[in-house]
């Protein structure tokens, strides 16, 4: 990127943060319980498989901070059974997955990515496996929390696999 447009971008980012305008940055409230599913990408001549997916999160965009007001935690639950390759790679690699701890930030406009760590806790060899995911959160009812994610995942094998997911909101925070 040209450095005079990068810089452009910087300053008046800065000018937002110091004149008191986090809404700028901060986005949708993505806190709460989802349910939905996630699918494989396409092959040519393969066939989309589709599996149940749940979000657990947490987000405080009301925080004192930017950093703290964008930041999201919180778990991942993915169903690999019905992807016959991946989870016969997990089986065979005794890499049991269940809820996957996640953390990323909640920008404008409802854009969201989280990450996990590494699924194995310390590469083994060469094989380090993490997910990646990077979406929308709607909020359709106007009550400044996220209704709906959705969006493109990715996970770093030896070979990257990706796909896609969608979610609805179960259960707001108590």
């Amino acid at each position: 990127m040209p450095r005079k447009p990068l810089l452009t971008a910087l300053f008046t980012t800065a000018a937002f943060l110091l004149a008191g305008c986090p809404e700028l940055i901060v986005g949708t409230n993505v806190s709460g319980e989802y349910t939905g599913s996630w699918s494989t990408t396409a092959e040519e001549g393969a066939e989309v498989e589709t599996c149940p997916m749940a979000f657990e999160l947490v987000h405080y965009p009301n925080a004192n901070s930017i950093e703290d007001a964008t930041l999201v935690t919180g778990y991942v639950t993915l169903d690999f059974s019905c992807f016959t390759i991946l989870h016969s790679i997990l089986r065979f690699q005794n890499i049991a997955v269940g809820e996957i701890p996640v953390e990323g930030y909640s920008l404008a406009g409802g854009t969201f990515l989280l990450r996990s760590r590494d699924l194995i806790g310390g590469c083994n060899g060469d094989l380090c496996i993490s997910l990646i995911l990077s979406g929308t959160a709607i909020d359709s009812d106007g009550d400044g929390r996220a209704d709906t994610l959705s969006g493109d995942w990715t996970a770093l094998f030896p070979f990257p696999a990706s796909g896609s997911f969608s979610a609805e909101l179960d259960a707001e925070p108590a």
